[in-house]
């Protein structure tokens, strides 16, 4: 029974996403985990690649159970960047290094800057700038309007997660990491505030929370470092390379390492409190995870979409796509979003279903997919209740809800 109880609190929550996101009716109060932090950008803008600065992988909002094709943009080479949009504009980055500022209604290029390396990582929209890490090692701060250079920051090695920020108003500041294997501070001005050094390449985005960054490394270690002075606070061993970004929710960090494993560690204690594998698989998880309502979903290179069990890491569903899954899922309310190397974006349900022996159960079930003929590494973004997302054909592409 206490199984079927927690289904339906689960889906009387996933619903109240939907309903609460727009509008103030009497439907289930929203969870704390979809609470959007008081720094993070408001409104339907998309201006982050994870919805917020401890990367829980989450949209405001609804969004639809099928799309028709919207606009297709050529970038002119492999698109593994993730798109951001805000004021009716896209931004995304290209493997040839370019940024790329397009019309959100037309898909047609308004700007692009041309960087001395790939520009892989995600861009950063925050107060009419874009922050943009490139393969040639420099954080780049443009101004959104017209892509014009504003400065440039070097770090020591190529830069494949994005910028995030820490502080509000004139004390923001901006953290990011690299193949370097520092965690940079720089204030707006483009000014180091503060460095820390880890022991190898950092691939990841660094979660913010309650004051720490939070970012796993090569080095098979989470590192905990105080945000104010890039301290270290805690250092845990993660057992193998945590090459993707980690989510950060209640002083607790799920990420996905090279041995298979995913684990949620207490930042408190520096404690691993769960691990999960699937059947035996030692396939990395190199996506990063969405945490909602008690579950983190996250896609693995044995081309599953895992759903788990946040308490507990006990394995609740897993959707299987035909090649491995690198691409982020994003969750907007009852649903996930995910691509994968076979080509296809996916939308997903993640209402529960009835069962046959009359109880509720997890399930992660196929809404709509969408064929674009070329692995997607690309990680969704949602703009307006339309789907963004890239391709290694170097594509960028909008898909829109299909009404009737």
């Amino acid at each position: 029974m206490r199984a079927a109880h927690s289904n339906l609190v689960l889906a009387a929550m996933l619903a109240g996403l939907c309903i609460g996101a727009g509008s103030c009716g009497r439907g289930p109060a929203r969870p704390k985990s979809q609470t959007r932090p008081a720094s993070a950008p408001a409104g339907r803008d998309w201006p982050f690649w994870r919805g917020d600065e401890a990367l829980s992988g989450v949209a405001p909002g609804r969004l639809g159970r099928t799309f028709r094709l919207k606009w297709r943009y050529q970038a002119g080479s492999e698109v593994y960047s993730a798109p951001v949009a805000v004021g009716g504009r896209v931004y995304v980055g290209s493997y040839g290094g370019l940024l790329h500022c397009v019309d959100f209604e037309t898909g047609k290029m308004i700007w692009t800057y041309k960087a001395d390396g790939e520009v892989d990582a995600p861009p950063l929209v925050l107060d009419d700038r874009v922050y943009v890490g490139s393969g040639d090692s420099y954080l780049y701060a443009l101004n959104a309007a017209d892509g014009k250079l504003l400065w440039r920051y070097e770090t020591g090695d190529k830069i494949l997660g994005s910028a995030n920020w820490i502080g509000e108003g004139k004390d923001r500041r901006l953290v990011v990491a690299g193949h370097d294997g520092r965690v940079h501070c720089v204030g707006l001005d483009g000014t180091r505030k503060w460095m820390y050094r880890s022991e190898n390449v950092i691939n990841g985005t660094p979660a913010v929370s309650d004051g720490q960054i939070v970012v796993g490394g090569c080095d098979s270690q989470l590192h905990v470092i105080d945000a104010a002075n890039g301290s270290l606070l805690r250092l845990v061993e993660a057992g193998a390379y945590m090459a993707a970004s980690t989510a950060v929710q209640d002083h607790r960090a799920y990420g996905g390492n090279y041995d298979g494993k995913v684990l949620c560690i207490d930042t408190r204690r520096g404690l691993v409190l769960w691990s999960y594998s699937y059947d035996d698989s030692v396939a990395p998880f190199t996506s990063s995870p969405s945490l909602i309502a008690g579950r983190v979903i996250i896609g693995g290179q044995d081309g599953r979409l895992h759903g788990i069990d946040a308490a507990t890491g006990k394995g609740l569903w897993t959707f299987a796509a035909r090649e491995m899954i690198e691409s982020s899922p994003l969750v907007v309310g009852d649903k996930v979003v995910v691509g994968s190397d076979d080509g296809r974006l996916y939308v997903l349900s993640l209402l529960p279903a009835w069962s046959r022996w009359g109880l509720w159960r997890d399930q992660a079930s196929l809404l709509w997919s969408y064929d674009t003929g070329q692995p997607i590494k690309s990680s969704p973004g949602i703009y307006r209740g339309t789907i963004l997302i890239g391709n290694s054909e170097g594509h960028l592409y909008a898909f829109e809800e299909a009404t009737r």
